[in-house]
């Protein structure tokens, strides 16, 4: 059994493993279930991982049915001004007026990939495979909404990312050196809510 500790309610987790050792599959399991209700996980070292580490941590998840992104911290501002913050977007879709789902339903989004090869085509709502709550698939990538003009896309695109960089769907991690913070992209995004 993994030990946790709840960081937000229903977001981010700090997960009590050692992600130094290759992970048994109760451990593996253990991380999967806790991530699939708690989209956002923070694994606490006492030192950073090197970059061998980190791949070998993270390639231990590839046969795993989510998307998972990892950062960790190396070295952090002295001021802690510089958080990495997460939304919750199956509460981002739990929390939208119910014309706005209907609406998204039959979505599809285009995104742009990093590396030059044709643009990858998802729904813009899915059912998690792990929690089974609808949620929103929204990644920085996303260029266009099949069948939507440019500016009706830019307008959607501006809407959901407003309404999910509200306080309550986004958990900010101010960063610790050693941290490694894993999040499930099928879940949760990072957001930009910028400085008040």
């Amino acid at each position: 059994m993994v030990e946790a500790t709840a960081l937000h309610p229903n977001l981010a987790t700090e997960i009590h493993a050692d992600i130094r050792v290759p992970l048994t599959p109760e451990v593996k399991a253990g991380i999967v279930s806790i991530m699939d209700h708690s989209p956002v996980g923070v694994f606490r070292n006492a030192r950073p991982l090197g970059d061998d580490e980190q791949v070998a941590f993270g390639r231990q998840f590839e046969q795993v049915e989510r998307t998972y992104s990892l950062l960790s911290a190396q070295m952090t501002p002295s001021d802690g001004s510089a958080p990495a913050e997460f939304a919750d977007m199956r509460a981002v879709y739990d929390a939208l007026p119910e014309e706005m789902k209907s609406r998204l339903e039959s979505l599809v989004a285009e995104h742009d990939e990093p590396r030059p090869r044709l643009p990858v085509r998802h729904p813009l709502v899915h059912e998690h495979p792990g929690s089974k709550r609808k949620t929103i698939y929204l990644p920085s990538q996303v260029s266009r909404i099949v069948g939507y003009r440019k500016e009706d896309t830019t307008a959607l695109l501006e809407y959901l990312t407003a309404f999910s960089a509200q306080p309550q769907f986004v958990y900010s991690h101010v960063w610790r050196v050693g941290d490694v913070v894993m999040w499930d992209n099928l879940a949760a995004t990072p957001a930009f809510r910028g400085k008040s």
